[in-house]
């Protein structure tokens, strides 16, 4: 879903009539999640253990004084746009 899938009465109007088809005693009840978690959760993980593999590379070297600071930039540049991106999705689900 996105921001605008609220203001679509026809996507409000599909999924009550899909809850409504299924009745009262229906076990399982819909998930409503963004198309950005999996991509954003799996670019987190997978960035997470190349900078793993790295620094444990450059600990075998003996390049240990210039990798922290150097690792914590890279994972500002890389992670913080995901991070902007969950914020962003958890202010949204105000409007729903």
């Amino acid at each position: 879903w996105d921001v605008t899938w609220v203001q679509r009465l026809w996507c409000i109007f599909e999924l009550a009539a899909f809850l409504k088809s299924r009745g009262p005693m229906a076990k399982d009840t819909p998930v409503i999640r963004p198309i950005l978690f999996g991509p954003c959760a799996l670019t987190i993980f997978g960035f997470t253990c190349v900078v793993m593999f790295v620094m444990i590379f450059l600990f075998s070297l003996g390049l240990r004084a210039a990798l922290l600071p150097s690792v914590g930039v890279i994972f500002f540049f890389v992670l913080y746009p995901a991070a902007v991106t969950f914020r962003d999705y958890f202010w949204s689900m105000d409007t729903l």
